[in-house]
């Protein structure tokens, strides 16, 4: 009995295929990988409207940076595309990305109170951030293997965020 192992079975997030091994830490990188989603999920549905709900999505989406970044340095040799390298690593700068959007958001609710130009030079500059963050998934996408399993509406929204906020840059 004592030479038997688990088998932990794990569907890609992204491909839905399911990988099986017979590792604990294939088993911690999963339980890691859906500690991030769920920081993305909670970031998602803050209220960003208010600053509060801004800075709340904020910390969520770094942590989920975080955390994909912890699994990236980690884990070696992942079974399944959604840990793999490429795929993490393009997440993380997903989540940089969604967290700067965040950031403009709130530099959005200041220029409502007045017309200060220093507003509108920190706008325009916070736009330029999340524009060259949103260039960094698509480079993390398209030079990668990610670009075969990344939904491709994510694909199109990245590009239309990007054209966006390098136009409110300029």
């Amino acid at each position: 009995m004592g030479s038997e192992k688990i088998y932990f079975e794990w569907y890609d997030s992204l491909s839905g295929v399911p990988c099986m091994q017979k590792t604990v830490i294939f088993e911690k990188a999963s339980v890691l990988f859906n500690i991030a989603s769920l920081y993305t999920q909670i970031g998602t549905r803050q209220d960003r409207t208010t600053e509060e709900g801004l800075d709340c999505a904020v910390d969520n989406f770094l942590r989920a940076a975080g955390t994909f970044q912890y699994i990236t340095e980690n884990f070696n040799n992942a079974p399944s595309g959604d840990l793999g390298s490429d795929c993490l690593k393009m997440l993380v700068q997903l989540m940089l990305g969604q967290a700067r959007e965040c950031l403009l958001e709130k530099t959005v609710m200041g220029l409502q109170d007045g017309n200060d130009l220093d507003l509108c030079l920190e706008l325009s500059q916070e736009a330029a951030h999340v524009s060259t963050a949103y260039d960094e998934v698509l480079r993390a996408t398209v030079d990668t293997t990610v670009k075969d399993c990344m939904p491709y509406s994510w694909l199109c929204l990245v590009q239309v965020k990007r054209e966006h906020y390098r136009a409110m840059a300029d």
